[in-house]
């Protein structure tokens, strides 16, 4: 839910919506994962458009990747730019840190996965 609304309040969505080009693949943290991160961070994200769309990008892999390519990958790209990391253990698949708790599920233009951690990428 916390996830939906601030891509809702961001200049990305507009974009996802295009079914054109290779598509998206979307990390959707929980909101437990959300209550996870300091005090009143989300919050801040709503007022800072900057900041908003950085961690929204984070969550963005570029292409339709179900878990089946997603498992090929040893990074993975975003689309803001970097990479994130892609590791397979046993039964569980973490991408950057954070494990997909349900996944392949599909939309229009890709993928949507959701994992328990919000990514947030240091600033370069």
């Amino acid at each position: 839910t916390i996830f939906n609304e601030l891509l809702g309040l961001s200049d990305v969505a507009k974009g996802l919506h295009s079914t054109e080009g290779a598509g998206f693949t979307l990390l959707v943290p929980t909101d437990e994962a959300f209550s996870k991160l300091p005090k009143g961070t989300v919050d801040r994200l709503k007022k800072n458009a900057v900041e908003l769309e950085r961690v929204i990008k984070s969550h963005m892999v570029l292409g339709s990747n179900d878990v089946g390519k997603l498992s090929n990958f040893r990074t993975a790209p975003t689309a803001t730019g970097k990479d994130v990391e892609v590791k397979v253990q046993e039964v569980d698949m973490l991408i950057g840190g954070g494990k997909l708790i349900q996944t392949d599920l599909k939309a229009s233009n890709g993928y949507v996965h959701v994992i328990d951690k919000v990514l947030t990428l240091a600033k370069k």
